[in-house]
């Protein structure tokens, strides 16, 4: 079967890898268990064949604008990601300073409380 793929595409070699095929099946049709193997190998070796293609084909011609645009897309999710984090660090730093700031407010508000009802406590 590997053979049969490998052969030239010409009219007789194509009648030929046909014939091939069809004995090497007929052959084949008592084990299942080989025939399904078969079967797997010859699709990965379609499958290969054609990331081997498109790898050459990215190589020669570049990415394809599909494929430019979804860089780009990706480029921008991960641009407003970033952007996203160090707004929410920012804002958590933020709330820190704020809870530090009231907790110091309210340590304020308590000494000067302290001290009214000492000058109340005193008149």
């Amino acid at each position: 079967m590997r053979i049969t793929r490998q052969l030239g595409a010409t009219a007789e070699t194509d009648r030929l890898r046909t014939e091939l095929e069809r004995h090497a099946f007929e052959h084949l049709e008592q084990d299942k268990m080989e025939l399904a193997r078969v079967n797997d190998v010859l699709a990965m070796q379609s499958r290969a064949l054609r990331v081997r293609l498109s790898v050459a084909w990215r190589r020669f011609w570049g990415p394809s604008s599909i494929e430019m645009e979804l860089s780009n897309q990706r480029i921008d999710a991960l641009e407003r990601a970033d952007r996203a984090e160090r707004s929410s660090f920012e804002s958590l730093a933020e709330m820190a300073r704020m809870g530090r700031e009231r907790d110091e407010a309210t340590k304020a508000l308590k000494v000067l409380r302290q001290q009214l009802d000492e000058i109340q406590r005193a008149k």
